[in-house]
């Protein structure tokens, strides 16, 4: 099998153990064996066109992130505006934010199962299996690589102290304690001695006398503890979830992405499996109280790891306010200008808790296997009034005049009075770095005609704040573009502009 980018003339020869890198923005040619590049085909979906049976082309668009094909080919996939590495950046940090905030259903999320023949309430949900696949990868970033926390536990495990009694022969006896003395006074407990032995100190201070053997404590270090139990626990729930995806994809659901889950749970399961073959869990029972309070669970290397990685997996990956379609857009294809998308309103999420506080409440959608059904916008509020609503539809209204079709910003900030701000996210910058004029011009779209909107802007991956301002230069009415990138310092603009439109 060989591949080139199309319109060029070399050729690249593709082995079982090739790793080529692709832009994404590009067209791509393959050539072989029809059942490899079937195998290409399986995993890389709608991004494939069979043009003959030895003859594949592939169009990536947005889709970042790495392919593993049956044959031994793994395609890595980027992007030529940001690497993999950015969609990492982003979904990672769209969990943190998720797992913080207090949603307003299923309460008992976070609840672990505390014996192996337990499930959980509900299936963990498709979300959770995508949360796990990201920590579980190669190349996920530091400090959300499960290994690396695994490795620490596993290394360094933590153990607990106890005193043990043992009996052994008086020339092996090594420790006295108050137990020891007197288990000398029971009858029988000592025996008279003679020779050089009776002139013994011990035997003279005996009368002649000395036990034959001594009731000593021994200190053993017993790995049987509750946050040992918590890690294993962790691990056997890690497990039922790959379980419950292999068990879906086999029953014919996601028939789209069955040779892409297929061999994401094979090289998973192999993962955890590894880990609980580990000979330190033959000596840890099953859990029965969750040691939250546990010193260790909260400051611990490698034990404060799972902790967090408990929490996110059972709270924020079922969490996303993501359809069906969305949900293969992002996770599956991982479409890096979905990632952005939602990205940017967890991001506005994080700036306005810093500006007015914890929010009080977030609300929704209702879970499902593979992703939400979308009955409602996902909506977080705060105690002052203002919420930030994703993906809120406002629809046409002709007969009103005010507008004449549906408009979907990706996110409205609402403030008392029922007055909103629009935000929305924009993946594309100038080659300059800057934004698109025409994005910019859509702000006036969004401002006109969404009665309540009190000003509209453009969030995207460059560098330059831009605000075109009312002629009494207030915010007010205005229309603008802020910069938004997953890096330090890549949310400032954002945060300015958000304190200004909340008065704060």
């Amino acid at each position: 099998m060989q591949y080139r980018e199309r319109k060029t003339t070399q050729w690249h020869p593709l082995t079982p153990g090739s790793r080529p890198r692709l832009v994404a923005e590009k067209t791509w040619e393959f050539e072989g064996e029809p059942a490899a590049l079937d195998s290409i085909v399986d995993v890389v979906g709608a991004a494939a066109d069979r043009v003959t049976p030895a003859h594949l082309r592939l169009t990536f668009g947005n889709a970042v992130g790495l392919f593993r094909t049956t044959a031994g080919i793994t395609l890595e996939v980027h992007s030529g505006k940001w690497e993999e590495a950015h969609f990492d950046a982003m979904l990672a940090d769209v969990v943190s934010i998720c797992a913080d905030l207090p949603l307003a259903t299923n309460a008992n999320a976070g609840a672990l199962p505390y014996r192996r023949t337990e499930q959980a309430d509900d299936p963990a949900g498709y979300h959770a299996f995508v949360y796990l696949r990201q920590i579980l990868r190669e190349h996920a970033a530091e400090p959300d690589r499960l290994q690396t926390a695994l490795e620490a536990v596993l290394r360094d495990p933590h153990r607990r102290l106890e005193t043990e009694r043992e009996v052994v022969p008086l020339d092996r006896g090594r420790f006295v304690d108050a137990v020891t003395l007197q288990a000398l006074t029971r009858p029988g407990a000592l025996a008279a001695v003679r020779g050089r032995t009776a002139r013994l100190p011990l035997a003279q201070a005996l009368s002649g006398h000395l036990p034959s053997t001594l009731n000593q404590p021994r200190t053993v270090q017993n790995l049987d503890t509750l946050e040992n139990r918590f890690v294993r626990a962790f691990l056997l729930h890690s497990r039922r979830i790959i379980d419950e995806v292999r068990g879906r994809v086999a029953k014919g659901e996601a028939s789209f992405l069955r040779a892409r889950l297929t061999s994401d749970c094979a090289w998973m399961d192999a993962l955890v499996g590894g880990w609980l073959q580990h000979p330190i869990w033959n000596d840890v029972g099953d859990l029965t109280q969750l040691p939250l309070a546990s010193t260790v669970m909260q400051a611990r290397r490698g034990y404060r790891d799972v902790l967090r990685h408990h929490i996110r997996l059972m709270l924020a990956s079922q969490a996303l306010p993501l359809s069906h379609a969305d949900t293969f857009e992002l996770l599956e294809a991982r479409n890096i200008a979905v990632m952005y998308e939602l990205w940017t309103y967890f991001a506005v999420v994080a700036e306005l808790t810093e500006i007015l506080g914890p929010p009080t409440q977030a609300i929704r959608t209702t879970p499902a296997f593979w992703g939400p059904n979308v009955t409602q916008g996902f909506e977080v509020r705060w105690p002052s009034q203002h919420r930030a609503s994703y993906n809120q539809t406002f629809p046409g209204e002709t007969s009103s005049g005010s507008y004449s079709t549906e408009l979907r910003p990706d996110v409205t900030l609402w403030c008392p009075h029922d007055e909103c701000h629009v935000l929305d996210a924009k993946f594309k910058v100038s080659d300059g770095g800057s934004f698109l004029n025409a994005d910019v011009h859509k702000m006036h779209a969004y401002r006109d005609a969404i009665g309540a909107a009190r000003s509209a802007w453009v969030m995207y991956p460059g560098i330059a704040f831009q605000e075109y301002a009312t002629q009494d230069g207030g915010t007010w009415g205005a229309v603008g573009a802020t910069p938004l990138r997953p890096e330090p310092g890549g949310r400032d603009e954002l945060r300015g502009l958000l304190s200004r439109l909340v008065g704060a």
